[in-house]
This record gives structure tokens, C-alpha cells and sequence, in this order.
């Protein structure tokens, strides 16, 4: 076999590998005929739609064009609607902004506060990835935990928690590093959680003044890069709690109707493009 031949034969599968992925990243990007494919400038694809007759059971989309730019809104019939910012239906997950930042201050003369609560349970098709997301404690002497039950599971309850402590400013992570629990800490989290409860441990007896303010909430790890303007007053809050801070979700569609018979990540089907089934 000439050169040639042999550089045709090299070339063919790659173009091919090369055809199959573009057109697997079209075709799994697109909603129904006749339906909005966006909500602003995101991508809305199938299962999730706009509209009647546009999505699956469970993966029905407000968008909200009072804003600029247009929040795209996870409908539920509970009125617990959560706003989407990114889906992506190669990896089946969602990401959604928590406003559910728990946070507790000291005020010269006792603690007072707030501990917020998020919860996915009413939108079945969805749970809080564990691969992407940690629980985060941000304080100097702070402990928080959160309690959960698992979905689908013998060991039903869930606890999990960690301890951030510093003695000064001086004494933390340092600005755009990661948690290492001084200043803020981590917490892993387990599968197939759709909802969780803050909850805050003890209380020290010298509240430090440099850092009156602690913050417990679920995020996606890789999005929070630790500031020591954290742990000075409310700072933490007062930037995030408006739009809230990224999650990520994953989602899946288990009926009848949903062919997943080859796995997962084999399949076809855009119902099946997901971490959990």
C-alpha cells in the first residue's frame, strides 16, 4: 500500500470519529419544532421547552423577559421555582442559583441570623450533583452541618459538616485559594440528595471582631474562590444573595417512555444523558 493509501486509510476513521461528534453535539442541542429554542441567549434544549407541548413531564421553562437579560425559570406547580443559568444535555446537568445562603452574626451582644433551606423535591427529575458540589463553611470559628435524606436509599439519613477556624486575617487561605479550613472549609456530599436542612453548631465565646459574620451554604466547589472581604461583615451575603450562588444539578428521566437499556452514557436518547436514572 502506497503512502497515500495508508495516510486515507489513518485519516478516514478520524474524520468520521470527527462527523459523529458534530452532529451528536447538533442534533442533542435543539428543542421541539416550533418551540423557542432560547431564553435570552441560552439554549433551552429538549427534554426542557417553553410552552405547551414543548418539554417532558418535569421540564417545563418560564422565561421571565421582565429582566435583562431573561431568567430562565424551572417551573414546578409548588411554587418552587429555580432559575437555571446552564444546561448541558452531554453530561445531563443543570446549574441553578442558590439563594439559600445561611448566615449568622454576631451584634455586640448576641448571635442572630438566618438559616436557609434548598430543596429540589419538587421537581423529581432532578438531584444536587455530588461530584460537583460542597458544602461551605465560610468564618473564623465557625461549624455548620446540613441534614438530608438520600432518595432511593437504605441509609436514608444524611449529616454532614465541617470546622473553619483563624485567629486573624493573617491566618487564612489567602485570597483565590481553596478551602482548607482556615477561613472556609468543605464538606463532601452524598448521592442523591434533592433537599437540605443548615444547621449551625456551637456557638464560641469570643466572637472576634474582625469576622462577625459566618455563611453555610451548597455550591458548586469549583466557583468559589475564597476572599478574606468574606469574613468581614456581610459582605459574603450582601454580594450573593440577590441572585445567589451556582449549584449544579443533575437530572434524568426515568418513565416508561425513556429507552436507557444501553446505559446511560450510550444512549441516544437526550432522557437519558444523566448521573442518576
Amino acid at each position: 500500500m502506497g503512502s497515500v493509501e495508508q495516510l486515507q486509510c489513518l485519516l478516514f476513521p478520524a474524520l468520521i470519529s470527527l462527523f459523529l461528534a458534530l452532529h451528536v453535539s447538533a442534533t442533542s442541542n435543539i428543542s421541539l419544532p416550533g418551540c423557542p429554542d432560547k431564553c435570552g441567549n441560552m439554549p433551552i434544549p429538549y427534554p426542557f421547552g417553553i410552552g405547551t407541548s414543548c418539554f417532558r413531564d418535569g421540564f417545563e421553562i418560564t422565561c421571565n423577559q421582565s429582566t435583562n437579560p431573561p431568567r430562565v425559570v424551572l417551573w414546578s406547580e409548588q411554587e418552587n421555582n429555580i432559575e437555571l443559568t446552564k444546561i448541558n444535555i452531554t453530561s445531563g446537568e443543570a446549574y441553578a442559583n442558590n439563594k439559600g445562603i445561611s448566615y449568622k452574626c454576631y451584634n455586640g451582644r448576641s448571635f442572630e441570623g438566618h438559616l436557609a433551606n434548598f430543596t429540589l423535591k419538587y421537581h423529581r427529575a432532578f438531584l444536587f450533583s455530588n461530584k460537583q458540589n460542597k458544602f461551605i463553611v465560610i468564618g473564623c470559628s465557625a461549624f455548620a452541618y446540613f441534614s438530608a435524606v438520600r432518595v432511593s436509599s437504605e441509609l436514608r439519613d444524611y449529616w454532614s459538616g465541617c470546622l473553619s477556624y483563624c485567629l486573624s486575617l493573617n491566618d487564612t487561605t489567602g485570597n483565590g485559594g481553596r478551602c482548607n479550613c482556615s477561613g472556609c472549609c468543605t464538606s463532601t456530599i452524598a448521592a442523591g440528595l434533592d433537599e437540605y436542612h443548615v444547621m449551625w453548631g456551637f456557638e464560641v465565646d469570643f466572637p472576634l471582631e474582625f469576622n462577625p459574620c459566618s455563611y453555610a451554604v451548597l455550591m458548586d466547589e469549583n466557583w468559589y474562590k475564597f476572599s478574606i472581604q468574606d469574613l468581614r461583615g456581610l459582605n459574603f451575603y450582601e454580594r450573593n444573595y440577590k441572585i445567589g450562588v451556582p449549584v449544579v444539578i443533575d437530572w434524568a428521566i426515568g418513565d416508561a417512555n425513556a429507552t436507557c437499556r444501553n446505559g446511560v452514557e450510550k444512549s441516544p436518547n437526550p432522557a437519558c444523558r444523566s448521573n442518576h436514572i
